[in-house]
């Protein structure tokens, strides 16, 4: 158990090294749980660091990680993430209204909805009877 605590130390100090030489101002919280052994090393979740390895190089080599993440996802990718959201937010009322008219034009070509069509229909189906009767006539 005094091997672990000792680890755990190091991983501590290892994290206010890290957060000193990055810049990270944010309160984070060091869980360290080596017993626990899944798919991940490692991970962030809300403002808790998690370290899954066992061995104490790994576990820092893995904390590294986890920051140098938090860093790149907190000050990157989700401000360009708002940012994108601006944007489609800004252009939604455009988009929707040229897709509107882009509908009623293909709707137009049709007469003008559904009486357009049957009148198409019927339209279509009397001018096969007259080419039927203009072709019986002649032999």
């Amino acid at each position: 158990m005094c091997q672990n605590a000792a680890a755990e130390n190091e991983l501590a100090k290892a994290l206010d090294e890290l957060k000193e030489k990055l810049a990270i101002e944010e309160e984070l919280e060091l869980v360290w749980l080596p017993s626990v052994r899944g798919p991940l090393s490692g991970e962030i979740k809300d403002k808790r660091i998690y370290i899954y390895e066992a061995e104490e190089a790994k576990a820092i080599q893995t904390l590294v990680h986890e920051l140098v993440d938090y860093l790149v996802t907190t000050r990157v990718v989700r401000p360009l993430v708002k940012l994108i959201n601006l944007l489609v937010k800004s252009t939604e009322a455009d988009v929707y209204q040229a897709k509107e008219e882009v509908i009623e034009k293909l709707v137009g070509l049709y007469g003008g909805g559904a009486a357009g069509i049957h009148r198409s229909r019927a339209e279509l189906k009397d001018s096969k009877v007259k080419g039927r009767r203009k072709g019986a006539g002649a032999v």
